[in-house]
């Protein structure tokens, strides 16, 4: 009998901050991550780093594809936000940051 895959989850933001907190978690239960951000970030036994922009849908579709065996879980961890300062910010610069990042097409 074929063994399932493991468990595996996509981590967006996981450079840093929540976003590694979060993988290294799923880790630690024995999960597979794939880790995607700008940043690059070393590869680990069960940590496979994507480094991508994840506001470039053409991009991103590329760099997860194929998605890994296993997936059950996402996590939208990346912090997306305008660079600007408190006395330039305006309610249009600041439109796109709350917004969810779709992974599906």
């Amino acid at each position: 009998m074929a063994s399932l895959p493991t468990d595996a989850v996509v981590v967006a933001g996981a450079a840093s901050g929540m976003g590694r907190a979060v993988a290294e978690r799923f880790l630690t239960e024995g999960w597979d991550v794939v880790g995607v951000d700008r940043d690059a970030v070393a590869a680990a036994p069960a940590y496979r780093p994507v480094t991508v922009d994840i506001t470039d849908r053409a991009a991103l579709a590329d760099a997860l594809s194929p998605l890994p065996p296993g997936l059950r879980a996402v996590v939208n961890a990346a912090g997306i936000y305008p660079t600007t300062t408190l006395p330039t910010t305006t309610r249009r610069s600041t439109a796109g940051s709350s917004t969810s990042t779709s992974w599906a097409r």
